[in-house]
């Protein structure tokens, strides 16, 4: 009996000396300040209970023993005691027995604690929001759900695994078990496709309705019929009786048209207008010869107004004024009461618009210009009135 509650002791004791000496210094878990320890107890039926719960703590030096353990079961079978660490946040619990070198009845449990190693899941194009997405870290083996939510006018397209080699199925909630490695999965989306609502419409039903011809009947009075009635053995004058027959009538059939009365929802159907004969209406071509020759006058007016007054040659600008503003006018009157797009002719009622315009902006032209040649005549008239004295003196 001694020897089992040595062993025991031992084996608690070892477990607590090396559970958090061995935890690396770089553990990045918070480290306890005690754990609790359960001692399972089994006898030879393999019924198991609960021998109780101990506390170890740093200040004991992570170090338990229990003494008097039982040993034998009530049918002297051993029993098989159990050592479970109570879980401990960011950490696992791995055990080793050790039998004693100095003792055969003597165990050590050793528990060796370590870090919990996680590994992170990353989620790339998810709309579920910020911590619904099951993007985190997670121990390996631990059970992962991710989610891709909704996206406006699209549809999930299923995931692409870039890094992990885990399997995913094709829905916006997918789950797997983490592996011993670093898992990135893309959800991916495409566009919603809008179909266009057809509206179906009523087909257009044609109606041809075939109008008897108009049958005439004429009726052809009887010829007339006198009756003439005498008396005998008289010298009266006999009477006679005429009798009128009926005045011949023409009576004429006529079967009215029928009307009919088409009434179809959906499409309207529309009767196209016969097409019109505008073969009546023309524009001229005289009419844009008047007008050409009248911008003509208008642009040389400018252009020889321009060198003239190089010269210091002067000119009427009233009238030159005036070839500008008809040039313009038969350009702005063809326009209006012109269609080229019409049947051509020589003349038509604007001609003689466009000719009195035509007529008036090269009158205007000529006496734009006149004044100045008269005074280039009058001052070059002494010069050749001396000349010719000369020539007579000679």
């Amino acid at each position: 009996m001694r020897g089992i509650h040595k062993l025991c002791l031992r084996a608690l004791s070892a477990f607590l000396i090396i559970a958090l000496a061995l935890v690396p210094l770089s553990v990045v878990a918070v480290q306890p300040s005690s754990v609790w320890i359960d001692i399972y107890q089994t006898d030879s039926d393999g019924i198991t209970v609960l021998y109780g719960s101990f506390e170890i703590t740093e200040g004991n030096g992570w170090y338990l023993a229990i003494p008097d353990l039982p040993k034998y079961d009530a049918a002297g079978e051993l029993y098989t005691y159990t050592v479970v660490e109570q879980p401990v946040d960011g950490y696992d619990a791995y055990y080793y027995v050790l039998s004693d070198p100095n003792s055969s009845d003597d165990y050590f449990c050793y528990v060796v604690n370590q870090e919990t190693p996680t590994f992170t899941v990353t989620i790339l194009g998810s709309y579920a929001g910020a911590g619904n997405t099951g993007a985190g870290e997670y121990a390996a083996g631990a059970a992962v759900t991710i989610r891709a939510g909704s996206r406006p006018g699209y549809t999930f397209a299923g995931w692409t695994v870039n890094a992990g080699g885990v399997s995913l199925a094709n829905n916006a909630t997918a789950s797997f078990f983490m592996p011993a490695n670093d898992v990135i999965v893309t959800a991916n989306w495409q566009p919603e496709i809008t179909r266009p609502t057809v509206v179906p419409t009523t087909p257009v039903t044609s109606t041809t309705i075939t109008v008897p011809p108009v049958v005439t009947t004429t009726t052809t009075a009887p010829p007339m019929v006198s009756t003439i009635t005498t008396k005998p053995c008289c010298t009266t004058t006999p009477s006679v009786t005429v009798t009128e027959p009926p005045v011949p009538t023409s009576s004429t059939v006529k079967t009215q048209t029928p009307t009919t009365t088409t009434t179809m929802t959906g499409t309207t159907a529309t009767t196209p207008l016969p097409p019109t004969d505008d073969t009546d209406e023309t524009w001229a071509l005289l009419n844009l010869i008047f007008c050409v020759l009248g911008a003509l006058l208008a642009v040389v007016g400018i252009v020889w107004a321009i060198i003239r007054r190089k010269e210091d040659m002067k000119i009427d600008p009233l009238w030159l004024f005036i070839t500008v503003i008809t040039g313009v006018a038969g350009v702005v009157v063809f326009l209006l009461t012109e269609d080229m797009s019409l049947r051509m002719a020589w003349v038509d009622a604007w001609t003689i618009v466009n000719a009195i315009i035509l007529v008036l902006g090269a009158i205007s032209f000529m006496l734009a210009f006149k004044r100045d040649d008269d005074k280039h005549r009058e001052a070059g008239s002494p010069v050749i009135e001396g000349q010719t004295n000369l020539q007579a003196g000679n």
